[in-house]
């Protein structure tokens, strides 16, 4: 349920996460998180969705009517494309890197046991969440303020990526000593678990927001947005499912860790066809390319 209100709003989601972590920190359980919290925000959303919505009088597609017929057309036109499919992959690999976070306090937990307790490992969690949080802040405006210099931004983002991926392999290698009774290590952890998500975030919140806009326009960048969603989280939903089998193997957390690591590196090897894709969707003046009609 919280996964389907949280694709309503990305920066909502990381609010969202922080928000509970702070209040399961207080000592708050879920059944009074649900009733006093979650229930009453999502009837206010709800109250103010309906006094800040679209008029009824526009259609969804600008130019079109909104039919089966053209929906079929703009998605067709959207999964043909061979830059939609480098930026999907691009997503998805950042999705995984960047869900990893919902786990992170079974981590904290299953490693340092000795010396935390349940709840203070899920309030640990607000840390990958102000490391999303910092880094989308931090990387995006750097990343806006190289402007048009696209190979600038390409070392920003190769930059940002390693970071995030070195903090997966260190964390990986933390791992290999098993049982965690020291302080020192943990807080070693949450620094590296920030790194991660500092590192990534500018990633996964601004590039795919600029390639929907310049790849599908007025008429089909909510189409490819919605199209990269689907395709990211189904990624990330698998990597979930399959982490309770790399956990169990011998190498146990280490393993999920390095195998978070080799998804991050193939965001690194593809921070450079993605921007030369972003500056050929560009033209000089700045606006919106078409993709023609296929």
């Amino acid at each position: 349920g919280t996964r389907l209100l949280g694709f309503s709003s990305r920066g909502g989601a990381m609010l969202a996460n922080a928000l509970y972590g702070a209040l399961f920190m207080l000592g708050m359980y879920w059944r009074s998180l649900l009733r006093y919290v979650t229930i009453p925000i999502c009837i206010i959303g709800i109250f103010l969705s309906r006094l800040h919505r679209d008029t009824r009088i526009h259609s969804d597609f600008i130019g079109e009517n909104p039919s089966l017929e053209a929906w079929k057309k703009n998605i067709k036109i959207v999964l043909s494309a061979r830059e939609f499919w480098c930026a999907a992959a691009s997503m998805g690999c950042c999705t995984i890197v960047k869900r990893i976070g919902v786990i992170t306090p079974i981590f904290y937990f299953a490693t340092s046991k000795s010396i935390i307790s349940v709840g203070n490992s899920v309030a640990m969690g607000i840390i990958y969440q102000t490391g999303l949080l910092t880094g989308t802040i931090i990387g995006g405006h750097y990343y806006t303020k190289l402007k048009g210099d696209h190979n600038a931004k390409i070392y920003l983002m190769q930059k940002l990526n390693m970071m995030s991926t070195l903090g997966c392999v260190l964390l990986g290698c933390l791992g290999l000593f098993g049982q965690n009774s020291s302080y020192f290590i943990l807080f070693l952890e949450a620094i590296l678990a920030f790194a991660i998500a500092f590192g990534v975030s500018t990633s996964y919140y601004i590039i795919p927001g600029l390639f929907s806009v310049l790849f599908g326009g007025e008429k089909r960048g909510a189409m490819a947005s919605a199209c990269l969603d689907c395709f990211a989280y189904a990624c990330a939903s698998t990597f979930l499912l399959l982490q309770k089998g790399i956990v169990s193997s011998p190498i146990g957390w280490s393993g999920v860790w390095w195998t978070v690591a080799f998804f991050n590196f193939l965001v690194v090897m593809l921070v450079k066809p993605m921007e030369r894709i972003l500056q050929q969707l560009e033209n000089p003046e700045g606006d919106v390319i078409e993709i023609p009609n296929m």
